[in-house]
Formats: structure tokens, sequence, C-alpha cells
């Protein structure tokens, strides 16, 4: 008797888990619904509520039908470090990604995430944009659209996908680190230390809400950030040079916006050098833009160039530093 063949499991192993710390829990069913919204499949991702609220927020949230989610209850006075690492370590799927609780996930979120993971990207993070709800209430140069400090972290729990082994493989989050920069740094430095990569899918794209700033307030807290984070890399010399473009740059924008204001003093000599500026451009109303719109995002543009520049100075002074003696 010839036995009849095993027909395969039509059922897809859960291969991301999206853990989300709860503190505040008032964001957190339009965080549901688009996560609920995205066009993985079901079955291919899961989410852990990790809920740290003296109201029980996450145990009460109303869970859209299709999304799997369960929830971890946590003492509100849980550092937050122990409360990402109870985050990850509740995760059922290989892979786990970070998403911070006033975030609200695009369509391909997960899926731009899954797809890095699955080509062999480690240590992956996204775009974080203006929640397109928000900007037209902004005003037309509105500083918050061109001077968020969400900008400022190279690694950020706030959306970063990687391993779990990985994460396991390092311990986590260093529980008496009670900075988030410098918590969220060392722990990208030790990964990329234990030879993982960095890579940023673009199509990863989380949106916030639009935060009221001013200008000179917010670049004297960018300066002290990137200090702090400077101090981290400094502790972790060979990921710092794989961390950073060119071991000295902490973003491609970086260098291109240097370059293209290199070829801004050299173009009054000759034309031909203000094409050094349009990488720099491309990126900022193509690939990474402050606002979306195919107007808003010109508008803006000048603001973002006067950000960019002060950000790739602050960066490369920090990083040219003299190192002090440990």
């Amino acid at each position: 008797m010839v036995p009849s063949p095993q027909l395969p499991s039509l059922e897809i192993p859960h291969e991301l888990t999206v853990c989300v710390v709860v503190r505040e829990g008032s964001h957190l069913s339009r965080l549901l619904e688009a996560l609920d919204e995205q066009n993985a499949p079901k079955a291919s991702y899961d989410v852990v509520l990790v809920d740290a609220t003296r109201s029980g927020a996450a145990a009460a949230a109303s869970v859209p039908g299709g999304l799997s989610v369960s929830v971890v209850t946590a003492d509100p006075s849980t550092s937050r470090s122990a409360l990402l690492n109870l985050a990850w370590q509740s995760a059922s799927g290989p892979g786990v990604a970070m998403l911070g609780e006033e975030l609200v996930p695009a369509f391909l979120w997960v899926d731009a995430l899954q797809r890095a993971l699955r080509r062999g990207r480690r240590l992956v993070s996204g775009n974080l944009l203006p929640h397109p709800d928000q900007v037209g209430g902004t005003g037309v140069l509105s500083v918050s659209l061109w001077a968020t400090g969400r900008e400022v972290p190279i690694v950020s729990a706030e959306q970063m996908a990687c391993l779990r082994a990985e994460l396991d493989r390092i311990g986590g989050w260093d529980e008496t680190d009670e900075d988030a920069d410098v918590a969220d740094t060392r722990v990208g430095a030790r990964l990329v230390d234990a030879g993982v990569d960095m890579f940023q899918a673009r199509h990863a794209v989380a949106f916030h809400d639009v935060e009221p700033t001013g200008l000179t307030a917010e670049l004297r807290r960018r300066r002290r950030r990137m200090a702090a984070i400077a101090e981290v890399l400094d502790e972790h010399p060979r990921a710092r040079a794989r961390m950073l473009v060119a071991g000295t740059f902490w973003r491609p924008r970086h260098a291109e916006v240097l370059m293209g204001a290199v070829g801004a003093g050299l173009a009054a000599r000759d034309r031909r050098w203000g094409w050094l500026a349009a990488p720099w451009v491309h990126e900022r109303t193509c690939l990474a833009p402050r606002a979306g719109g195919p107007r808003r995002r010109w508008l803006v543009l000048p603001g973002v160039l006067l950000v960019d520049v002060h950000d790739a100075v602050a960066t490369t002074a920090l990083r040219l530093r003299p190192r002090r003696p440990r």
C-alpha cells in the first residue's frame, strides 16, 4: 500500500515579533490599527505589548480581529532598558522589531523589516517622518518639520529590527543605562562588535507626531545628545568604524551636505561645481524628505539644509576631537 503524500502545512510561522513598551497607552489603538493593516501576511508576525501603565491600558486595549497580540504586565517603576529586555525576551519569532508606542508604522513597515532580515541584514532601521495628517496644520515654515530630534540617534529602540538570537548573545540592553540614547547606541555597538552589520530599510517608514520645538533649544539638545552618543562610540572603536560612513560621518547625508556646501562655494567660479549638491537634494526630496507633498518638501528644504549642516559639522567635530586618556 502506497502511503498518501504528506500535504505541506499552510501555516506560516511567525518570523517577526513586534515589541512595544507601553507606558502611556494614549496612542495604542492607532498603533494596533496600523499594525493590523500591514501588507505582510498576518500569520508572519505577531505583537508583544509590555504593559507598564498604572491603568493596565495595554491589557484593556481593543485588539483588531486578525492581529495576534500578547500582553506582558510589568511594574510601572521598571527602567526603560529592563522593559525593552522583557519585550524581546517575550518574543516568539526569530526576528524582533522594536517600535515606540507613539509611532504609526506605514503599510510596508513590517514587510520591509522582514525582507531585510531575510536577506541577511541583522541590524535594521527605518525612516521616521512627520505624521501626514498633522503636517498641514504646522505652517509652511514650521521649525517642527525640519528640526526634529528623532533623527539624532544612530540606533534607536523606537524603530529597529534584529535577530532575537543576536540580542540573546550580547545580553540585550544594559539595565544600568538610564539615558535612552546611550542605552540604544551601546546595544547597537555591541551587536556590531559581535559581527552584525547595520542597514537602513528605506521603505520601513513610521510616522511620528509633529512636536512643537524652538530652533535654538532643539539645536542645543541635539549637541548634548550627540556628545553622549559619541562617548559610547569612543568605547567601541571597531563598531564605530563600521557604524559611521567612512568611519567619520554619522549618516550619508552628512557627507553629502558638506560636499554640497563645497560645491556651492566653488559654483561662483564654475557652475558645474553646483552638481555636488545633487546627492543631498535627492536624499532630502526623494529618499528621506522631512515633509511629504510635492510642494512642502521643497518649502522646508532651506531649514532642513540648516539643520543638516549643523549636524554634519557637530558630529564631525565630535569624531575628530582628541580622545581623552582612559
